[in-house]
């Protein structure tokens, strides 16, 4: 906050508004947390157990402890626990759903079904199957 700016706290409760001219707050305790910084444009809040906060160049959710969500531009995470993940960024992408996983990148690219099979290709064409207790290899 800027010298000479005026801020204001109000309590009510169970309400709490916070205001200046750059950031506010509202909040119902417990339940509801509202939040904006328009100097970085960005805000924020909880409803319950549901969290989240944006930005231009980040954003997140999150239900604790269950899932999650988090994106910085081309990269972006989400977690679903205990039953999926993905992550991916502009090179790559890496998703687990149970026993199944997949994963690609510039080099090449693997799937998985674990532990009845797997899979992996290169960029150059050549590749390996495996089916417990076989294995393949293609070239």
């Amino acid at each position: 906050m800027l010298p000479g700016t005026i801020s204001r706290t109000w309590f009510v409760p169970p309400i709490v508004w916070y205001g200046d001219p750059d950031d506010r707050a509202v909040m119902v305790v417990p339940l509801v947390a509202l939040f904006s910084d328009r100097a970085r444009d960005a805000g924020g809040g909880a409803v319950g157990p549901v969290l989240w906060s944006a930005a231009p160049d980040k954003r997140w959710w999150a239900v604790p402890p269950l899932a999650f969500y988090w994106s910085r531009g081309a990269r972006r995470t989400f977690v679903l626990f205990p039953l999926a993940y993905h992550h991916a960024d502009e090179r790559s992408s890496t998703t687990i759903a149970g026993p199944i996983l997949r994963h690609r990148d510039p080099a090449g690219s693997w799937t998985a079904v674990v532990p009845l099979w797997f899979s992996g290709r290169d960029k150059g064409g050549g590749g390996h199957t495996i089916v417990p207790p076989l294995f393949a290899r293609v070239k």
